[in-house]
Formats: C-alpha cells, sequence, structure tokens
C-alpha cells in the first residue's frame, strides 16, 4: 500500500472539520451578532452551525477584534450623523431667532413669521449657556487638574530631596547619670481596706 502523507490543517483559519470559513462569512456573523444579539439566530441567518459561532465568540481573539472595529466604525458614523443633526437644528434655531417662528393666521389664512415669546428665547439662552459653559468648563477643569497634580508632584519631588540629603545626627550619650525611681507608695494597701 503506498504511503499517503497526511495533510496539515491552517490552524490560522477558522474551521469545522476541514471547512474554512473565508473573512466575509466571519464578518457577516460578527456584524448579525452585533445586530441581533443573539447566537443562536446568528448562526440560523448566516448558515454556520452553532457550535462554530459559539466557538468563534467566546474562544477567538478576532472575534473581539472585529467586534471594537464595527463598534468603532458605528461610532464615528454616529458621531457624524449627531454633527449633522446639531448643525441643522443650530441654523433653525438662528433663523427663528432672527426672523421670528411661522404661524397660521386663521384670519387670512397666510403663513406669517412672530418674534419668538421671551420664555422661548429664555430656555433656550438657558440650554446653550448651560452647554458652552459644561464645555468651557470641562477644558478648565482638565487644565486645572493638570496643573495641581504637576504642583504635588514637584512638592513630594522637594521633600524627598529634603528627607535623602537630611542626615540623621547622631545621639552623644557620655554624660548620662542612671538612678533608680522607687514607685509610689500606696495610702492604702491592696489587701486591706479601711
Amino acid at each position: 500500500m503506498p504511503f499517503i502523507p497526511a495533510v496539515k490543517a491552517n490552524r490560522d483559519k477558522p474551521h469545522v472539520g476541514n471547512m474554512h470559513w473565508p473573512d466575509k462569512v466571519r464578518k457577516k456573523v460578527v456584524r448579525t451578532w452585533l445586530q441581533t444579539g443573539n447566537l443562536e439566530l446568528t448562526a440560523k441567518l448566516c448558515k454556520v452551525p452553532f457550535d462554530t459561532v459559539h466557538n468563534w465568540r467566546y474562544r477567538q481573539q478576532w472575534w473581539k477584534d472585529l467586534v471594537d472595529q464595527f463598534q468603532d466604525e458605528a461610532d464615528v458614523a454616529m458621531a457624524g450623523r449627531i454633527k449633522k443633526l446639531l448643525g441643522k437644528s443650530v441654523e433653525q434655531l438662528e433663523d427663528r431667532i432672527e426672523n421670528g417662528d411661522s404661524i397660521l393666521d386663521s384670519k387670512t389664512g397666510d403663513v406669517i413669521k412672530v418674534p419668538l415669546k421671551a420664555r422661548d428665547l429664555t430656555n433656550t439662552v438657558k440650554v446653550l449657556s448651560d452647554r458652552e459653559d459644561i464645555l468651557i468648563g470641562r477644558q478648565v477643569k482638565e487644565a486645572t487638574h493638570t496643573e495641581q497634580i504637576n504642583d504635588k508632584l514637584a512638592l513630594l519631588a522637594k521633600e524627598f530631596a529634603k528627607f535623602s540629603n537630611k542626615a540623621q545626627p547622631a545621639l552623644d550619650i557620655t554624660d548620662a547619670e542612671y538612678s533608680l525611681v522607687e514607685a509610689p507608695a500606696r495610702a492604702v494597701d491592696e489587701g486591706k481596706q479601711e
């Protein structure tokens, strides 16, 4: 019988038995799991055995790396959308402050602009100033905190330098006297009571 060499499996790629899963499938599985939050449903939707998906989820570092990558991408995309919405909102707010709110005149049927009410302006100013204070305060707080830490470190460095450079004075005990001190006599012996 001829010698047939054993085929070495490529351990770098995820596999089930002799089946290797391409990166495209692995990415689809991770994205599906992120959307559903359910491994069993993910396995069914992606047509990958549940045991394989479970193994990938709990034992493979590449799974964690892909999850982090996809979440970072989603965070960046969401931050971009939020900035876009904030920009549009601020533009509309500026327009309403400058030109007033649009309302329907019930008598003529026309849309007219009326100045914002004091209450609405007050609330708007309050919210915007609070947000500005938070933003500026955060920057000032971070700078102040850094300065405080640097000051403490400098003080500690000075104290350590003083401590390490200070030589402990040697005690010179040449003229010492020894004396016995007797305990004071008690008025009442412990065994006798008056």
